[in-house]
């Protein structure tokens, strides 16, 4: 999967999404990826828990939502992630991979506008194999089936919007 994953990056120097239920195996795949440093990594997830532990005003206002797995309205996931792709950690990376954006078809489109993700990777899993690797971390069996059906539910609109652009491998 590294393997293949590199070879869409890097082949046409691309700004990525990679997307995949938890337990997919999308960590260990960026993980990988982003050992080499001309890749960024801009993961929503780890600039909201940065804006939490630095007590942003941001952090301050997401903190109970992150907490309770809320998902972030659109515009302040929009300004944590446009404030990193002007930021210097981020401009001077080869290869943009994101994790955890777009969410969703309106912040697909909306990111568009402002740069051409060439590709978006989708890992998956069986999900007997997705219920067992989350089991391993001390989720249940009905929680890991529920999160996995709550993720292709969510993710079933971007998914085919991003079909419809030929940006899904």
């Amino acid at each position: 999967m590294l393997k293949n994953a590199r070879a869409i990056i890097e082949n046409t120097r691309v700004k990525v999404a990679i997307v995949g239920p938890s337990g997919a195996g999308k960590n260990t795949l960026i993980k990988n990826l982003c050992k080499d440093d001309r890749y960024f990594l801009l993961s929503t997830g780890q600039l909201l828990r940065d804006e939490i532990k630095r007590q942003s005003e941001v952090g301050k206002r997401v903190e109970g939502l992150v907490k309770s797995q809320t998902p972030v309205d659109d515009n302040t996931i929009w300004e944590l992630v446009t404030n990193t792709l002007r930021s210097e950690k981020a401009s001077p990376k080869s290869f943009i991979i994101f994790e955890g954006f777009p969410r969703n078809v309106e912040q697909a489109k909306r990111l568009d506008t402002i740069l051409v993700l060439q590709k978006a990777i989708s890992v998956r899993a069986e999900n007997n194999v997705i219920v067992q690797r989350l089991a391993k971390i001390g989720v249940s069996e009905q929680t890991a089936t529920e999160q996995l059906n709550r993720w292709v539910k969510d993710f079933e609109p971007l998914i085919n919007y991003w079909k419809s652009t030929n940006k899904l491998r």
